[in-house]
């Protein structure tokens, strides 16, 4: 009988067995059960990626009662937006510390759902390795806090090379902050929003495929800044205020939306 994986303890914090030649891990792995908080689990698994990358496999829901703060370079692939992802159970978040790129500062001490992690380097050295080539495909994440919505449900911070398939947003305040240059966001939906997808610092090269919001408070694309990027096929559903908000944008080209 599967188990989910085998579990093995120390009550000495200096000995610990380390996972060798393996292709991917997974949240059961590293003590999560879907039924319990996992967000232990799931921030230890993350933390066993090497620098390099590293491939997280999902398989059911898992309940946290933090954001998830994922590493760059790494994958994160579910088997399906509708089989699993990410419960977030509270409004709590991590205390982590700043990071800073290129002169820019940015918190990650916010109630989001998701987050994609940098390497801070001040001076912004994108020859080097720090903020490159995030996978996301297949998985949902939500707020279930009893009350209230979270923050964000993808929160990003000068992303690179960043791709994104198959994601669904719940009941958030902002479904996906971009910030970042050759960015792909393949068949990605947000429901209950105040605002479906912001741009709200600048950034080119995006290209959003079969991106769909609905039941927005305000404006379900919210783009400022934005240059050299195309909409295809993206759409909005009950929407309250604006559908699309273009502000200082240049080179964009909305197809079929």
């Amino acid at each position: 009988i599967d188990n989910g994986g085998t579990i093995f303890s120390s009550p000495n914090p200096s000995i610990f067995w380390v996972r060798v030649d393996y292709d991917y891990v997974t949240p059961e792995m590293f003590g999560a059960d879907g039924v319990n908080d996992d967000y232990t689990a799931i921030k230890n698994m993350y933390a066993t990626l090497p620098r390099t990358g590293g491939e997280v496999r999902l398989s059911r829901f898992y309940k946290v009662s933090k954001g998830v703060l994922i590493p760059p370079r790494s994958k994160t692939i579910g088997v399906g937006r509708d089989a699993c992802g990410f419960l977030k159970t509270t409004h709590d978040f991590e205390s982590v510390p700043d990071r800073v790129w290129q002169s820019m500062t940015r918190s990650y001490n916010i109630d989001y759902l998701v987050a994609i992690d940098i390497d801070s380097d001040p001076n912004g050295n994108i020859a080097g390795d720090q903020i490159r080539s995030t996978t996301l495909r297949d998985f949902s994440a939500k707020c279930v806090a009893p009350v209230g919505v979270a923050s964000y449900g993808l929160y990003t911070f000068e992303v690179y090379h960043f791709n994104i398939e198959s994601l669904n947003f719940e009941n958030v305040d902002v479904g996906v902050e971009y910030e970042g240059w050759l960015a792909r966001m393949l068949s990605v939906s947000v429901r209950n929003c105040r605002i479906g997808l912001r741009v709200p610092n600048g950034g080119t090269s995006l290209h959003c495929d079969n991106f769909y919001v609905k039941n927005v408070s305000e404006r379900a694309y919210d783009l400022y800044n934005l240059t050299y990027s195309t909409f295809t096929t993206c759409g909005v559903d009950f929407c309250k205020d604006i559908a699309y908000r273009i502000h200082g944008c240049f080179g964009i080209v909305f197809n079929g939306c």
